[in-house]
């Protein structure tokens, strides 16, 4: 009887180091996609990075579009991505102090400037038919949707809006969009920022700055 307990042990031991292999191996035929590199050039088909568009000799819109990111949280709140909203805004102060730099320009002062959040919102699939009293369950109606999330089976009514909400925002993505009309300067005046140490502050920040896809 000894014997059979410890093989049956064993053999428990086997199969848990098996499916503990077989995680590991998906997890190294799956590995997660590359970060992405913050600042760079958005080009015409460019899913994001920055943007510039000469107004004059010496004005300039700079624009940064951030990737496609998760956007779950409350709209009230810019839908989680605020933090988002500063970050384009100081990349495109960026590559607004290189363009004065590149251009010979020792100062440069921003005339006006935008940041805003451009939300996708995926609005859930309509509900089946009500299903009558036999087939329901104790548990309350079968799944609207996939019962391995925790949602699974309502206490209350077989159409829940509480699962709308949840629904929209966990397939919600949004973009964080900063434009900026930025004025080139000979010298530095009331409201402008000097172009090499600006250009050299942010780079020191955001040079390895990545978004996770």
């Amino acid at each position: 009887m000894k014997d059979q307990s410890i093989s049956a042990r064993a053999r428990r031991g086997l199969t848990a180091g098996g499916i503990l292999l077989a995680v590991a191996v998906g997890a190294c035929a799956n590995p997660p996609p590359p970060a992405l590199p913050a600042m760079v050039a958005r080009s015409a088909g460019g899913d994001y990075g920055y943007a510039e568009t000469a107004q004059g000799a010496d004005l300039y819109t700079v624009t940064y579009v951030t990737p496609s990111l998760p956007a779950p949280g409350d709209p009230d709140n810019d839908y989680g991505l605020a933090g988002q909203k500063q970050r384009a805004y100081s990349l495109a102060l960026w590559r607004a102090a290189q363009l004065a730099v590149e251009k010979g320009y020792p100062a440069f002062r921003v005339e006006h400037e935008s940041r805003d959040v451009n939300v996708i919102r995926t609005p859930p699939v309509a509900p089946p038919p009500y299903l009558t009293t036999p087939l329901r369950t104790s548990l309350g109606p079968p799944c609207r949707w996939d019962c391995g999330n925790p949602i699974g089976y309502w206490d209350d009514s077989y159409f829940n809006p509480r699962y709308d909400e949840w629904y929209i925002r966990s397939h919600a993505s949004g973009r964080a969009v900063a434009t900026l009309t930025v004025k080139m300067l000979p010298a530095m005046a009331d409201g402008a920022q000097d172009a090499a140490e600006t250009e050299k502050q942010l780079r020191a920040t955001y040079a390895t700055a990545t978004f996770s896809p």
